[in-house]
């Protein structure tokens, strides 16, 4: 029986297409807390700066429409 156990170990560790060996590497605690802590890290700093370049492209985009329109001064009299 143990044999049998083994034997069905063996083949989930090797690939049935080609032979070659499967290997599970197994996530640490610190590995998850790690991706965990580098995610709060990159949403903390792309926050800021989507805003920050949210900002600047308006500014951006209203200096342009600025720069386009001929301002004109009224006419007071049409008598000239």
């Amino acid at each position: 029986m143990n044999n049998q156990k083994d034997e069905e170990a063996a083949t989930e560790r090797v690939c049935k297409c080609c032979g070659g060996s499967l290997s599970t590497l197994r996530t640490t605690p610190g590995e998850i807390a790690t991706n965990v802590l580098c995610a709060v890290l990159l949403i903390a700093i792309s926050i800021p700066i989507f805003l920050l370049s949210e900002q600047w492209i308006k500014k951006q985009g209203q200096r342009f429409v600025d720069r386009m329109t001929i301002w004109r001064e009224p006419i007071d009299s049409w008598n000239l």
